[in-house]
């Protein structure tokens, strides 16, 4: 009886011993988290920086409270620079009083900082900022007129693009006209119309701010600058027809919109370019012969998977079969296959999802196109969608690193219930590296915003 006693005591001692010590490594080993969190209150400059970028690479915008706090205390520029682009990104407007306040008197303060608040205010509504930017406008210190201008261009009123057009009166120099131009376009006040056409009429003028004078009357109204643009695309200059096809794009006008589609065999691939761009946000069906050409035979990489993305959001059977072909095609490269799926999955998701996930099915077991199986698999990363769980669990069940890593990507995008045990899997095990520090992460995340219900710990 003493043995079994002895026995039994020694057992407990050392499962004691064993539960105390999983209860120190678990209190040791915090979530990525609450490691960011340490980083942000005790980290160097460089590395809060570094992780400022990450978050927002990641679009990991759970720390809006952690960065104000440091922002209030900390003397790095390059720290306060990067949170203001933080708030900027999230458009949170916590910063709307120091970023008024800076405005006021911005020509003692760090000019990074000073760009980084231009910046901000013309992305998050900051009203207070309005009246100290009209005062930094009529300055007699040229020191912030371009940012200045820009920004009202953003955010100002009729009364701001009244003044604004006093300028084209004045000597100003011409990195402050162009700002000018582009700010009258922006603000898209019909009074302003005269003035610009003016610049556009005038030969004598320097050619580039013809350019920005054409583009800005195409974004006050399109339609009625065509009666003035359709003419100028016969310029010699090829720059100053890329403006006019973006100051006719979006034209309602019949000759406006054959220039559009001609411009698909201009000898500049720039003009190519933005005509694809109109041609793609009008859905010109008329253009769908020319834009299939393109799309098979443009010597230009950049024009031809631009053609791919306005095939797909043309939406016709014959263009999307063509993209359909290509992602199949074992034939073609791994970034013609990855930009025909990008642009598949963007804009014609429902009809052509399965032959996609198809089309990334049969590289699973082929180590010859891991590099297309790698960019399908980023693009499904990109959609919340319950047909995506089956490719999901065949990346996650993949013996590849990478593979795995973005099974992982597709998971922390839709939360799929089925698959959550199989990624505490992943989590528990120390032998996938860096993927079980992944699936950590992706699950605490998950978690906290309340998207999954975890079965075990991870610790």
């Amino acid at each position: 009886m003493k043995q079994w006693i002895c026995v039994f005591l020694i057992f407990a001692l050392v499962a004691g011993t064993v539960l105390s010590q999983e209860a120190e490594e678990k209190e040791k080993e915090a979530s990525q988290f609450e490691q960011r969190q340490e980083k942000i209150l005790f980290g160097l400059e460089t590395e809060i920086v570094e992780l400022i970028d990450k978050v927002i690479e990641e679009e990991d915008f759970e720390y809006g409270d952690d960065f104000y706090t440091l922002f209030n205390k900390t003397r790095s520029n390059s720290v306060r620079t990067k949170i203001i682009g933080y708030y900027e990104k999230t458009k949170d407007d916590r910063l709307k009083d120091f970023a008024a306040e800076l405005l006021e008197d911005p020509f003692e303060e760090n000019k990074e900082i000073v760009n980084a608040v231009f910046s901000y205010v013309s992305q998050v509504p900051v009203p207070q900022a309005l009246e100290p930017l009209r005062v930094l406008l009529e300055s007699e210190d040229e020191t912030f007129q371009i940012q200045t201008v820009k920004t009202l261009g953003k955010i100002g009123t009729e009364e701001d693009a009244q003044n604004l057009r006093k300028f084209l009166d004045k000597e100003i120099q011409p990195g402050v006209k162009q700002a000018v131009i582009d700010a009258l376009g922006d603000l898209g006040t019909s009074d302003s119309w005269d003035s610009l056409c003016e610049i556009v009429n005038d030969q004598t003028e320097d050619t580039y701010m013809r350019m920005h004078a054409v583009e800005s009357l195409g974004k006050i109204d399109s339609d009625k600058a065509a009666g003035i643009l359709v003419s100028l695309y016969d310029d010699k200059d090829a720059n100053f027809r890329v403006s006019v096809i973006k100051g006719l794009a979006t034209s309602s006008d019949p000759e406006a919109q054959a220039v559009l589609i001609e411009a698909l065999q201009d000898s500049y691939f720039r003009v190519r370019l933005e005509a694809l761009e109109a041609i793609k946000n009008q859905k010109l069906s008329a253009a769908f012969k020319s834009l299939l050409y393109r799309a098979k035979n443009d010597s230009e990489n950049v024009v031809k998977y631009k053609a791919y993305e306005t095939l797909a959001a043309l939406g016709e059977k014959d263009g999307l079969d063509y993209l359909v072909s290509l992602v199949k095609s074992d034939k073609q490269t791994e970034t013609t296959r990855g930009k025909a799926a990008t642009a598949l999955l963007k804009y014609a998701f429902g009809e052509t999802l399965n032959p996609v996930i198809a089309a990334a099915e049969s590289t699973l077991n082929d180590e010859k196109q891991k590099k297309v199986r790698y960019a399908l698999g980023k693009e499904f990363a990109k959609y919340e969608s319950a047909a995506l769980e089956d490719i999901c669990l065949k990346y996650l069940e993949n013996s590849d690193v990478a593979t795995k890593g973005t099974g992982l990507d597709i998971y922390a995008k839709n939360a799929f219930p089925a698959l959550t045990q199989k990624v505490e899997e992943i989590a528990k095990n120390e032998k996938e590296g860096a993927n079980q520090k992944k699936a950590k992460y992706i699950l605490e995340k998950l978690e906290r915003a309340g998207r999954i219900v975890r079965s075990t710990t991870t610790e």
